[in-house]
């Protein structure tokens, strides 16, 4: 039988810690409280008692869902700046910071024990896709949640976003201006909203004349290996959704020997990469900037309103360039 003995006996603590740790986590060490919250979870376990006591009550846990494609998460600038500076902010105001690391149907399985124990006050979605089944479970189960995005759905929910179509939008008319033979996008995973919202916003500037391809499923960091098959040719115009891709599509062409903002023009995403070297030179990128602090402001700010005032909060920040 699964219970808090059972849950105490395999973490090597006392029952009452166990408790503790589901409702009071701030009085449990942080190492010791996420190696209970791991066993809760992977063992469904849900103490009536607490659950009972829990309701109404606020935990001080957040949980931060990844969503899908953790590694690409992972290895992005932008998610490492924004989950430091998060973890911080929350940290500061007495939260605690959950990062769930599950992919797909195990993701889903997570969120619904996690908030079934109501031991979470607020679930904050990152990276989501069209439909997403995250969504549909936590609004299945009434619970308090805020999306980093802004999805198609067929309900209301609780989001936050940059507006990616615009960012869009600023980058075909700055590319515009060069009067290139051929725009290129590179990007990620399309199935993401923030991915197919950037490329949309850039074709809806262009006109049916405008010669432009769109690479997506790229990694980052081996845009080599999806390159392999495109022929660049001199005066093309590059649209990378991220700053790690234009930076390593910038050294690939210049490794053909094109001249930086000359034989090709090179547009970033994000804005934390401001230089890049290449066989000891220094090269400026220009990036489609999203102000990190700005946005973990507004998130702190929304999770707030929303775990203690229930508010509704559809929020979009507005990217710039950066020359």
């Amino acid at each position: 039988m699964i219970n808090m003995k059972y849950i105490a006996k395999k973490a090597g603590v006392s029952p009452s810690t166990v408790s503790r740790a589901i409702s009071n986590p701030n009085m449990v060490n942080e190492k010791t409280r996420n190696k209970i919250l791991k066993i809760v979870d992977e063992y469904n376990f849900i103490p009536s008692s607490n659950a009972r006591a829990l309701k109404g009550k606020n935990t001080n846990i957040i949980l931060f869902s990844f969503g899908d494609d953790i590694n690409s998460i992972v290895k992005s600038k932008f998610y490492q700046v924004l989950l430091g500076k998060i973890q911080e902010k929350y940290e500061q105001n007495n939260y605690n910071l959950i990062m769930s690391l599950h992919v797909k149907q195990s993701e889903i399985n997570s969120i619904k024990k996690l908030n079934s124990a109501n031991i979470i006050d607020l679930t904050i979605l990152a990276s989501p896709e069209k439909k997403d089944k995250r969504i549909f479970e936590l609004n299945k189960l009434e619970k308090k949640y805020l999306v980093l995005g802004n999805p198609k759905m067929d309900f209301d929910f609780n989001y936050i976003d940059f507006d990616n179509n615009y960012g869009g939008k600023l980058a075909f008319k700055y590319l515009k201006k060069f009067n290139p033979k051929k725009y290129l996008i590179l990007g990620m995973k399309k199935n993401y909203d923030v991915i197919s919202k950037r490329i949309d916003g850039f074709l809806s500037e262009s006109n049916k004349d405008d010669n432009i391809e769109v690479i997506t499923e790229i990694d980052p960091k081996n845009v080599k290996k999806y390159l392999k098959n495109t022929k660049i040719e001199k005066n093309t115009a590059i649209f990378c959704l991220c700053d790690e891709m234009a930076v390593e599509t910038s050294k690939i062409l210049l490794e053909k020997k094109f001249l930086f903002d000359k034989d090709f023009f090179c547009l970033g995403y994000d804005g934390l990469i401001d230089t890049f070297e290449y066989k000891n030179k220094e090269y400026k990128m220009k990036s489609i900037y999203q102000n990190i602090d700005l946005y973990i402001q507004n998130i702190y700010d929304a999770s707030i309103d929303i775990i203690n005032e229930n508010k509704k909060v559809n929020k979009l920040i507005y990217p710039e360039m950066i020359l």
